[in-house]
C-alpha cells in the first residue's frame, strides 16, 4: 500500500464515539491516564487479555504507519508507532 496521507496535514485522530468531543480533545489525560484514554480501544482485537487502541485513525484514512497503543489486562498501557515494511521488524523507540 502506498503511503497517501500528507505529512504537511498530519494524520487523523481517531474518535470514540461513547465520548464526548471535549474529552477528545486532548491525547493526553490530565489526571495521568496516559494517552489511550480519551481514544477508542477496539472490542474485536483482544489476545490474552491484551487490548488494542487507536491514536491514529487508520479505518477512515488507510495509510502503512500510524500510532496506537495496547492496555494489557491490569489497565497499565504502552504506547506502539507501527509501519507496514518489508521485511518485517520490531525495535524499543523509547524504553520505560
Amino acid at each position: 500500500m502506498e503511503n497517501k496521507s500528507d505529512p504537511a496535514w498530519g494524520r487523523r485522530l481517531a474518535t470514540d464515539p461513547l465520548r464526548s468531543p471535549r474529552d477528545q480533545a486532548s491525547v493526553h489525560c490530565p489526571t495521568g491516564g496516559g494517552p489511550g484514554l480519551s481514544r477508542p480501544i477496539l472490542d474485536d482485537v483482544e489476545v490474552d487479555g491484551f487490548r488494542l487502541g487507536m491514536i491514529t485513525d487508520w479505518e477512515t484514512q488507510p495509510d502503512v504507519c500510524g500510532d496506537a497503543f495496547v492496555v494489557a489486562p491490569d489497565g497499565s498501557q504502552a504506547g506502539l508507532v507501527w509501519e507496514v515494511i518489508e521485511p518485517p521488524c520490531f525495535q524499543e523507540v523509547m524504553g520505560p
